[in-house]
């Protein structure tokens, strides 16, 4: 796992914010992973979020090479914590989307009488 990867999951355990920006010569830039504490980003798309009730949502829509590899390091390193996997989320998908998407994951469970996950 690369290094900033590994930095960012550490902060996120510890729920506090990491590689949110960098300055740069025009500004300020969004870091191409980051947490603030509570969800996952890979640039400015939400790739990790947490539902009101703690169950992790991950975001597995295909964006860009760069994103495919940061969400293959956090299937590997939260697989087992991880409750819904959601695709199709547009660029910039925020928590409040992944969250709304799992619970449409949870109504249709609720609908077909599986367990609620």
């Amino acid at each position: 796992m690369r290094k900033n990867v590994a930095a960012v999951l550490d902060a996120w355990r510890q729920g506090r914010p990491c590689g949110m920006k960098r300055p740069t010569a025009f500004g300020s830039a969004v870091n191409s992973i980051s947490t603030d504490g509570d969800s996952i980003f890979s640039y400015r798309t939400c790739l990790l979020a947490i539902t009101h009730d703690g169950k992790r949502v991950l975001n597995e829509t295909r964006y860009s090479v760069t994103t495919s590899r940061q969400q293959s390091a956090l299937r590997g390193d939260i697989a087992d914590g991880v409750h819904f996997r959601i695709t199709g989320m547009p660029y910039g998908a925020t928590p409040a989307d992944l969250r709304r998407a799992a619970g449409r994951e949870r109504a249709r469970d609720w609908m077909a009488g599986k367990e609620p996950r």
